[in-house]
């Protein structure tokens, strides 16, 4: 079977009778990892592309995964860009995957943009002595110390995007904007009132807690590695780390044209929208002593009983009050971002 859609169901069928999988990846989205949860057997994971100079914000949130019962995480000693995924039934392969999708939400849901395919049993004897090679040339991430001899292997890409980071303002920039569900505009400089933090505010199809992260076109133009165009309008998933450690499987969605290309134009949570505006709107809120989440998911119940949710509208003073009012991103692996929301000592970020 080849496929270039459905990745992800392949490589997390938990219909296969196996007692162990391998994976074997030239690079990992850390938020993946939460899923394999789901899997009935036990995983090993070797990433192939990171040699000693592994980012710190990945390689942290790879030890605590590593913590878990069911899964071993190691690093190569050589560059490995091979993606492998195989399945192991009393010591002796039984299935196996292989193809061009790195462990990763982008890697493994962004459709057509990956390919993986069965091989066939004629070459499982092959295939395991490859990953035995591969174990043999391994070392658990527990043992990693940042200078370990004779490992350097870090190519261009990894090393441009690890310079790359940028500030993206939760603050309008202009008046104007869909009128919200109290029936208020955003005013220039204020917390947009029907998008954004507030996008489970305004009167299109959402529900209350939805939210989205704007990129502005600026962003884009002078960062180009930072958030690719898109091929075939097709929305792109990524893994996000937060600064206090959250994991996010997310989505690069919309479209904006920038010099005859289509770039995302919003960063929202895939599985469901309010998941990244609970997350921010618990952030705030514990900061500043207010409980700002809806307690119902019903945008009709909503717009109902809206005169006891008026104080649940993120303002500008909110954001001052928690100590920052943009998010910085940084572009740390191939389709892994950090996002920094941590409130700054000497107040907001204007």
């Amino acid at each position: 079977m080849f496929s270039y859609l459905n990745l992800y169901d392949m490589v997390f069928d938990n219909n296969i009778v196996a007692e162990e999988m391998v994976i074997i990846t030239g690079y990992i989205g850390p938020a993946l990892i939460n899923d394999l949860d789901n899997l009935p057997y036990h995983v090993k994971i070797y990433v192939g592309m990171l040699g000693n100079n592994v980012n710190g914000k990945i390689h942290n949130s790879l030890i605590e995964f590593n913590k878990k019962s069911n899964i071993d995480i190691f690093y190569t000693n050589f560059p490995v860009h091979a993606k492998c995924y195989i399945w192991i039934k009393k010591g002796k392969i039984i299935k196996s995957l292989i193809g061009s999708a790195n462990f990763s939400t982008c890697g493994l849901r962004t459709p057509y943009k990956e390919v993986l395919s069965d091989i066939s049993s004629d070459n499982y004897d092959e295939l395991f002595i490859y990953k035995e090679l591969i174990n043999n040339e391994s070392y658990s991430i527990n043992n990693y110390s940042g200078n370990i001899t004779n490992i350097s292997f870090v190519d261009e890409f990894t090393r441009t995007i690890n310079e790359n980071e940028v500030s993206i303002s939760l603050l309008a920039s202009r008046d104007g904007g869909t009128e919200n569900v109290f029936g208020d505009r955003t005013v220039a400089g204020g917390v947009h009132k029907a998008s954004g933090l507030n996008w489970g505010f305004s009167n299109g199809q959402t529900s209350p807690n939805d939210a989205y992260i704007k990129i502005p076109s600026k962003q884009i133009q002078e960062n180009l590695f930072l958030f690719p165009p898109k091929a075939n309008n097709i929305d792109e998933y990524i893994d996000v780390i937060w600064d206090d450690g959250t994991q996010m499987q997310m989505l690069l969605e919309g479209t904006q044209i920038i010099d005859n290309k289509e770039y995302p134009k919003q960063i929202s949570t895939y599985k469901n929208k309010k998941e990244l505006g609970l997350y921010l709107r618990n952030r705030i809120g514990s900061k500043i002593g207010k409980n700002l989440i809806i307690p119902i998911d019903s945008k009709d119940d909503f717009v109902k009983n809206i005169s006891h949710y008026k104080d649940k509208l993120i303002t500008k003073e909110m954001l001052e009050e928690y100590g920052r009012n943009n998010i910085n991103i940084k572009l740390i692996g191939e389709g892994t971002y950090y996002f920094d929301f941590s409130p700054m000592n000497g107040g907001c970020n204007e």
